[in-house]
């Protein structure tokens, strides 16, 4: 499964934009998503998100999760593209809304959070409509979120880098923070940043007791 969904009639995937992301509001009819906000709704689990919040020319890292601390479960939208060959390639989004209160200082928008009791509702294309689906997607107004940031952001921006690619062939051990997160964000954000915000990375993991 690849993160950005590819819609069935792409005849190039290599000269189609990377969709990461769904805006809920037109995602019924814009013909990128319609057929898979149809037939093809998902849920993407997750304990928390990361949001940068510009800040005096640079970009302030933010780790945004339930208060209570427990997992939740983003609206997603999947996709099966298939090649000349018949090769085969499944790809998926996130479906955004408006953010909510606590969100909205950082960002104008965030994923749609689906709760709990509707998971039901989201996921059975089958019988439920996709204009009856789209009533949730609104902003998280009952869940509580809570923001982290500055040097606990970082922490855990590192820990999950770390996480996701723990070694690299021909590199005895883990593989330094701040490269992993230089080379995952390089083509997200300016040379400068990436830059920056890896040399912080790696400060905070000098300091940081064993």
């Amino acid at each position: 499964m690849r993160w950005g969904l590819l819609p069935s009639w792409v005849k190039d995937p290599k000269t189609f934009a990377l969709l990461i992301n769904a805006r809920g509001e037109s995602v019924v009819d814009k013909p990128a998503f319609r057929a898979a906000m149809k037939r093809r709704r998902c849920l993407i689990p997750a304990d928390g998100f990361y949001e940068w919040k510009a800040v005096a020319g640079r970009k302030q890292p933010y780790y945004v999760r339930a208060k209570s601390g427990a997992p939740f479960a983003f609206a997603g939208l999947w996709e099966t593209w298939t090649g000349p060959n018949g090769e085969e390639l499944e790809t998926a989004a996130i479906v955004t809304t408006a953010a909510n209160r606590t969100l909205a200082a950082i960002h104008d928008r965030m994923p749609v959070i689906v709760p709990p009791d509707a998971f039901d509702l989201w996921l059975d294309c089958k019988n439920v409509e996709a204009e009856t689906a789209a009533a949730l997607m609104t902003p998280p107004y009952r869940l509580v979120l809570s923001l982290v940031k500055d040097r606990e952001a970082l922490t855990l921006i590192a820990h999950d880098v770390r996480e996701f690619r723990p070694d690299t062939p021909g590199v005895t051990g883990p593989v330094p923070v701040s490269l992993q997160f230089a080379e995952i964000w390089q083509t997200l954000t300016g040379k400068a940043f990436r830059q920056s915000m890896a040399e912080r990375i790696y400060k905070l993991e000098k300091v940081r007791p064993s």
